[in-house]
């Protein structure tokens, strides 16, 4: 998972969609890599399950837990990571590990 930078709205909206309805660039996408641009605000996390003290379960292979721990070391700075997704996607609690990144809030319908 590379986070890539876009200019502008019009770059969002001719992006690709996956058969999840994911946006994404093309694998031989010029856009620039964040890490050129420099730390990110702001990141949009979406997820299978949220709790609202911020624990996420994804589809189990990390890549945001990785991409987060990944930019930390980079820029020693986090950017604000935003849960998003259905009411029905909130539960109780969530089991986590040493390397789970937690939400700074979570956003439902």
């Amino acid at each position: 998972m590379e986070m890539l930078k876009l200019n502008g709205i019009e770059e969002f909206e001719n992006l690709d969609t996956t058969l999840w309805g994911i946006r994404q660039p093309h694998l031989n996408s010029e856009s620039e890599s964040y890490h050129l641009s420099g730390p990110l605000d702001l990141v949009l996390t979406p997820s299978v399950a949220f709790t609202f003290d911020g624990k996420r379960l994804g589809h189990g292979k990390g890549f945001y837990d990785q991409f987060f721990a990944s930019h930390q070391k980079m820029f020693n700075k986090m950017p604000f990571k935003v849960g998003f997704g259905l009411k029905e996607q909130i539960i109780d609690d969530l089991p986590i590990s040493e390397f789970d990144v937690l939400m700074d809030i979570v956003i439902s319908s």
